[in-house]
């Protein structure tokens, strides 16, 4: 299994730990360096509905 082993995350495992649709088009950017500097969707979703309802 792979938690037994030191090893680096693949383009699909970053993708999948972003919260990142598995068809994004990170239009020719590494995949490491978009979700290392995105906030994940998911997490943006979660923040946008707090506002929403906090303020309004």
């Amino acid at each position: 299994m792979y938690y037994n082993e030191t090893r680096n995350l693949n383009d699909t495992e970053y993708i999948r730990m972003s919260s990142f649709p598995s068809d994004f088009d990170f239009c020719n950017i590494s995949t490491r360096y978009v979700c290392g500097m995105s906030v994940p969707p998911l997490m943006t979703a979660r923040i946008a509905n707090e506002i929403k309802k906090q303020w309004f």
